[in-house]
């Protein structure tokens, strides 16, 4: 909580905004996993919990050969790399999607497993073409997610924030 303060201030209110930019070493990725135990996510191939007692990988939801298409992965390795691409598997799982595009596995895949790790689940988003949207859509289903984390952890006014104009909304109220 404190790591996430640090980022976002007292308010604690994080925003799809706040997770721009946000990577595997940050604190937002480590909410992400949190989140994820929590929801006792299971791996997409072996349906085996992620509870820590397995060694994970960090999956790119658009792999990076995917991605290379469209971006230059050291230039834009903020957009390539950002939490909202990225989720926690087995190695076997990893290495079974590889370079796949997500359209084309991630049918193949319980709807369940992916909310679990709040994966967009339009399968409109799926591609190249709408990667942008894709990553806005997880961003948002993650500060969502954090947010509601935060305020039972701390046992304070619960903000349930599920827009934009509830976000506004929520600040002209705490002013």
């Amino acid at each position: 909580i404190q790591n996430l303060e640090d980022k976002v201030g007292k308010r604690r209110l994080v925003t799809e905004q706040n997770l721009r930019d946000q990577r595997k070493n940050s604190a937002s990725m480590l909410m992400a996993y949190v989140l994820a135990r929590r929801n006792q996510a299971h791996d997409w191939f072996n349906g085996v919990v992620i509870d820590g007692s397995r060694t994970l990988e960090i999956h790119h939801i658009f792999p990076k050969e995917v991605l290379k298409e469209k971006y230059d992965l050291k230039l834009d390795s903020r957009t390539v790399d950002q939490v909202a691409n990225l989720v926690f598997l087995s190695k076997k799982a990893n290495l079974r999607i590889r370079s796949q595009s997500p359209g084309l596995y991630l049918p193949n895949i319980n709807v369940e497993c992916l909310r679990d790790q709040y994966v967009p689940l339009d399968s409109e988003l799926w591609n190249l073409e709408q990667f942008e949207e894709f990553v806005k859509k997880r961003r948002e289903a993650l500060a969502i997610a954090i947010n509601h984390l935060l305020d039972y952890l701390s046992e304070g006014k619960s903000v349930w924030v599920v827009g934009s104009l509830e976000m506004l909304e929520s600040r002209v109220d705490r002013s």
